[in-house]
């Protein structure tokens, strides 16, 4: 395994999280890893295998799916594990999915992860609910993203472009944003994000309408070229 580039381990694997470890132990020349983790395996994982773990340090691309996950404590041993993991990889594209569609309302370990990863252009995290100051710090430590993918729960969070610098967006190709929140319907959200998009980026841009049913709705927001 010590020649792999790319890896994907789907569910029903039957690893704990110190198993997970010690597999990715023998794979330090990955690229690309996309890894489910099973919660309900879990143990508790010792100082001795965080510090056993040397790190993957070509690994560019993460995607973690995940099941079981639902407690602050359980979030937080998740992120925990996840920082051994990346500690000493040059991330540029990171993604976290629920498998169950669980929301993860304690993003700020999370938060403060990410941004140690200055380089990351892709970010997909469509469960992690953001206020206004995690999404402010997000975008004032990640100034090379690309592209980003967010869940919407306050229409307020996109009124925070006023608390950062203008044009600091300008790498932002596309942003894709939903909710299924009665507060967060589609009419409430277009002037607001039109206007950040404005400040940020220079632009508002394109917003398109991807999908529409109920109080669920998909758009994704292009810069004008």
């Amino acid at each position: 395994m010590d020649a792999l580039s790319v890896f994907h381990l789907g569910p029903h694997h039957a690893l704990t999280n110190r198993d997970l470890l010690r597999l990715l132990q023998y794979t330090c020349k990955l690229e690309e890893l996309d890894l489910f983790y099973d919660n309900f395996l879990n143990t508790r994982l010792p100082d001795t295998d965080k510090d056993a773990f040397t790190g993957l340090e070509h690994l560019h691309k993460l995607v973690i799916r995940h099941q079981g996950v639902a407690s602050k404590s359980q979030y937080l041993e998740l992120f925990s594990w996840l920082e051994v993991v990346v500690s000493a990889s040059p991330l540029t594209s990171f993604s976290i999915l629920s498998d169950d569609e669980r929301e993860c309302k304690f993003a700020m370990p999370l938060v403060h992860l990410l941004c140690m990863k200055a380089q990351l252009e892709f970010l997909n995290i469509p469960q992690i609910v953001l206020r206004q100051s995690s999404l402010r710090i997000l975008f004032e430590n990640l100034k090379r993203l690309r592209v980003l993918s967010i869940m919407l729960v306050d229409v307020n969070i996109l009124r925070f472009h006023t608390s950062v610098a203008q044009g600091q967006l300008t790498e932002l190709k596309a942003l894709y944003l939903w909710s299924d929140r009665a507060i967060c319907s589609y009419s409430l959200v277009t002037s607001p994000l039109c206007r950040t998009m404005s400040s940020l980026r220079g632009g508002a841009g394109y917003l398109r309408r991807l999908s529409q049913q109920k109080q669920t709705w998909k758009v994704s927001n292009y810069p004008r070229f």
